[in-house]
């Protein structure tokens, strides 16, 4: 299902800020797919098969806020908020 962007359940992102590298993990099911949003809907990251913990650099991105759209095998999809600050 669709969850909230204040209340994510299944998947973790950290640290938040980015510094410049994030994370994303899943206690439950792998993670099919990461896909990174600035906010005029330009996509900054798309990447497969990330299985349970995947790490990206932020470095080249603007300061900002971006939003992390995560898909697990579950069928599970969450978008997070992340702020990249340098």
């Amino acid at each position: 299902g669709v969850n909230p962007l204040d209340k994510p359940t299944q998947f973790q992102l950290f640290p938040n800020p980015s510094n410049p590298f994030f994370n994303v993990r899943s206690s439950i099911t792998e993670m099919t797919e990461v896909k990174v949003y600035d906010q005029l809907g330009k996509i900054m990251l798309h990447q497969t098969n990330v299985g349970f913990t995947g790490q990206f650099n932020t470095a080249q991105w603007t300061s900002g806020v971006y939003f992390v759209q995560i898909k697990g095998a579950n069928a599970t999809f969450e978008t997070h908020k992340l702020v990249v600050i340098h």
